[in-house]
């Protein structure tokens, strides 16, 4: 399924909040501009996403910045609750 940026980036766009686990706020234009000025890009493929630091995640845009990508990127768009046991505290869940 295809979605138009702009309309997509009106509901959730990744440099209007902290998007990533760990980082207190969010990643600013100009952090990528300074990485793409510095040569410092990080393949997509190097490093686990959920253990990466603020700078690994700034490499990490930067190198899709200069290289692009082919393949579709996955989203959460949030949705709360499909009857899972998770969301209403089943076990399982430390709820």
């Amino acid at each position: 399924m295809l979605f138009s940026v702009d309309r997509l980036s009106s509901r959730s766009n990744p440099f209007a909040g902290v998007c990533w686990r760990g980082l207190s706020s969010p990643i600013t234009f100009d952090e990528i501009q300074d990485s793409l000025s510095a040569n410092n890009l990080l393949h997509p493929d190097d490093g686990d996403t959920d253990d990466l630091g603020r700078e690994s995640h700034i490499s990490r845009i930067a190198w899709f910045v200069v290289n692009g990508w082919n393949d579709p990127i996955e989203l959460d768009v949030g949705v709360p609750f499909l009857g899972c046991p998770r969301h209403r505290g089943g076990p399982n869940t430390g709820a």
